[in-house]
């Protein structure tokens, strides 16, 4: 609910002031994972969202419930101060016009959903939709959706990877040493 009322505020706000969007998101993106991960982090501290017992060596009592829980939301702030590394990292990428403009919101998507999926099992309280996670349930359809669209919009650069190697169109051939400035000015 925070994140689709920050875009839609955000939206608003970027239509009254008549601002472009997808220049102003770009840089709102890795504060908005910071905000996330510290809310995460102060969750982990209040005990406000637990995980399933485990044995696992990384785990806690929580007060009011028995046996160890996993730290779900520790993992998740973790991942989510990574997340605003790679962030501040992909905006120099867009700011050299290697990704376009907008890129990174999808990529706030992807990623939050991504993480929200993985630890959705060790979650202890669901919200459950005939007997399914609906934050499970939410996450991988926009992981699955925003992973197809990667893939397309990433096509050229994944062929190149995939079969640049054996194609040998693509091979260069080196120069022998030769400087093209020498090559030339000999031919007069």
């Amino acid at each position: 609910g925070f994140v689709l009322g920050f875009f839609i505020a955000m939206g608003m706000y970027c239509n009254n002031n008549k601002l472009k969007f997808e220049e102003l998101i770009d840089y709102v993106v890795p504060p908005l994972f910071l905000a996330i991960a510290i809310s995460k982090l102060g969750s982990f501290f209040a005990g406000v969202e637990v995980g399933t017992k485990t044995t696992f060596p990384l785990a806690i009592k929580y007060a009011a419930f028995d046996g160890l829980r996993h730290v779900t939301p520790l993992y998740e702030a973790l991942l989510l101060f990574l997340a605003v590394w790679i962030a501040h990292r992909l905006i120099f990428t867009i700011r050299r016009e290697v990704i376009s403009r907008g890129f990174l919101m999808l990529f706030f998507f992807w990623y939050l959903s991504a993480v929200y999926f993985a630890f959705d099992f060790i979650r202890g309280e669901k919200t459950v939709i005939y007997g399914y996670s609906l934050y499970g349930m939410i996450s991988i359809i926009i992981l699955l959706t925003l992973s197809l669209y990667f893939v397309y919009y990433f096509r050229a650069g994944i062929k190149n990877t995939l079969f640049g190697g054996f194609n040998k169109k693509n091979h260069v051939t080196p120069n022998r040493g030769v400087h093209t400035k020498t090559k030339s000015s000999s031919s007069r």
